[in-house]
């Protein structure tokens, strides 16, 4: 190992170590601390302020839905409230675009401040980064999907953000890979709220609704098992 691979191999851990100090921080400072906008984020609140906002209800409602998510605050209730108050199919497709809009907003602003860095000092030192790095910006739109779909937190937008991957790729596969998560929000959501005892929400429709979500995510889940192998095959 000559002396700019040992200084590399070096350098990796402490910016490893770095960011993860940073974003400890930041979650302690900014999320933690802003917790109690939880409290905001309810039912009959969100129904009011759609309800004032007339015309442009879906819009405030899409408007707070994306706040959250940059914030990182928890999505699905989101999600299964805009089903509540819009109705499934509607709620479905405001509450998607709304998540979309929310990870490519914190993705933009995390482009902005860690992807020069994370090139200099990650992608361009170790060839299967810069290889992984490659792949995302040649295949964007399948990763991206592929990792919303097993990896939807939204600290994944810090992560890509990093990266090559192209802005149109991320939001298009963002949204594909938020939609399985959103849709069972939404259906679960109105379930729940529909229901007028514990023992509503244990009928053939909900057992099939389940069964159902239960079946398309293991096959989601194994397709994107086996696009991996095979970008693991072609590596080769």
């Amino acid at each position: 190992m000559n002396n700019t691979q040992r200084k590399s191999s070096t350098r990796l851990p402490i910016f490893v170590a770095a960011v993860l100090a940073i974003s400890f921080l930041l979650w302690h400072l900014v999320v933690i601390d802003l917790s109690h906008l939880l409290e905001w984020f309810d039912l009959e609140r969100i129904q009011s302020v759609v309800d004032r906002s007339g015309p442009l209800g879906a819009l405030t409602f899409i408007a707070i839905a994306s706040l959250a998510e940059l914030l990182t605050i928890p999505f699905l209730p989101l999600a299964a409230v805009g089903g509540i108050v819009f109705g499934k199919a509607f709620g479905f497709l405001y509450s998607v675009l709304a998540v979309s809009i929310g990870a490519s907003l914190s993705f933009l602003i995390s482009r902005h401040f860690l992807q020069g860095i994370a090139q200099r000092e990650i992608f361009e030192r170790f060839p299967r980064l810069h290889k992984l790095d490659t792949r995302l910006e040649e295949q964007g739109l399948e990763l991206v999907a592929s990792l919303r779909i097993i990896m939807p937190p939204p600290q994944l937008s810090w992560a890509l953000a990093t990266t090559r991957v192209r802005f149109r790729d991320y939001f298009i596969g963002s949204a594909i890979g938020y939609a399985p998560w959103v849709a069972a929000a939404v259906l679960f959501g109105n379930l729940i709220f529909e229901a007028e005892s514990w023992k509503d929400l244990f009928t053939q429709q909900t057992v099939l609704i389940g069964s159902l979500l239960f079946v398309g995510f293991g096959g989601l889940v194994y397709l994107v098992h086996q696009f991996v192998q095979r970008l693991h095959h072609d590596e080769r």
